[in-house]
């Protein structure tokens, strides 16, 4: 057995594909135009990965779409991305990351950035959008947000409310279809990834 993990940042740019939403199926030329990957790379990463059990895949007519295997190992696939999605956008964006830093003490449950700044579209003047699993010290939040200088928007969610209606709820949909987790992905996966 092998003491290396056999994955690197082509994988982690495919799976984070497979987090947008979660549930959604992608053939290879579609992973080729999302990602910039040649076809053969994008062949060969969703391979490795059906392999490692974090993907399967299905033949509709003459194309083999891939989508994510509802198993531990793929679970646990996911947290790691996550956490490089995170990453990403600490380094893209080191000035949401020291904001980020000052609300976690404030959040207990799940987290994410969502919105402009999750896609990368924001502006200068864009506003912070954060999505909670659970609660969180409001005030406290708005204390960070008054002393760094940036608007601070919450949407809080009850853990079980989120639980229920992950998958019918408007805003739960637009949150998980583009997001960065920053505090506790395993909760927001392990929900997810039934």
């Amino acid at each position: 057995m092998s003491n290396k993990l056999d994955i690197n940042e082509h994988c982690l740019m495919v799976l984070s594909l497979f987090t947008r939403g979660f549930s959604t199926s992608y053939y290879i030329r579609e992973v080729c135009r999302l990602l910039p990957i040649s076809h053969g790379t994008a062949q060969s990463v969703l391979t490795h990965l059906e392999e490692k059990g974090v993907l399967s895949s299905a033949i509709k007519g003459k194309i083999r779409t891939f989508s994510l295997s509802r198993t531990d190992t793929a679970r646990q696939y996911l947290v790691f991305t996550e956490v490089y999605k995170r990453l990403l956008l600490l380094e893209r964006k080191p000035f949401i990351g020291e904001v980020l830093y000052k609300v976690i003490p404030f959040i207990s449950g799940c987290a994410a950035v969502y919105g402009s700044v999750a896609k990368g579209t924001e502006h200068e003047d864009s506003d912070l959008d954060l999505f909670i699993a659970g609660t969180c010290d409001k005030e406290g939040v708005e204390r960070i947000s008054r002393i760094f200088g940036i608007e601070i928007n919450l949407k809080v969610y009850p853990q079980d409310l989120f639980a229920r209606a992950f998958g019918t709820d408007p805003l739960l949909k637009e949150v998980l279809s583009d997001h960065v987790i920053i505090h506790d992905p395993d909760y927001l996966i392990t929900t997810v990834v039934v």
